[in-house]
């Protein structure tokens, strides 16, 4: 079972981000200073062992209107895992309980 971000350690997560996707910690610390905040946008999924976030999928809920109608769409985002971790089904099961979680929540 995967955790949500709050119960774990952040800068872990911004670790693991940092492997996978260089240079976003620095963007997000500008973004957050011009006043956009980070998180809250969506529902984390994290794989973690000890405090130490291995596996990371985000679920972001987006309202988009299509030829006057609206609809609520369901994005699965920020996919990575650890490269001493990979090829060992954690992105596969997170992924898995994002959309399970999107489709109790009537997202899909």
């Amino acid at each position: 079972m995967s955790r949500i971000l709050q119960k774990i350690n952040k800068s872990s997560c911004f670790e693991l981000f940092e492997e996978s996707f260089p240079g976003l910690k620095n963007k997000i610390d500008r973004y957050e200073h011009l006043g956009f905040s980070w998180g809250g946008y969506g529902r984390l999924f994290i794989k973690e062992e000890k405090g130490i976030a291995l596996s990371h999928v985000a679920f972001l809920k987006r309202l988009v209107f299509i030829e006057g109608k609206r609809y609520i769409l369901g994005v699965l985002h920020a996919i990575c895992t650890k490269a001493a971790h990979r090829k060992k089904g954690f992105a596969s099961t997170l992924i898995k309980e994002a959309l399970k979680w999107a489709e109790k929540n009537q997202i899909l």
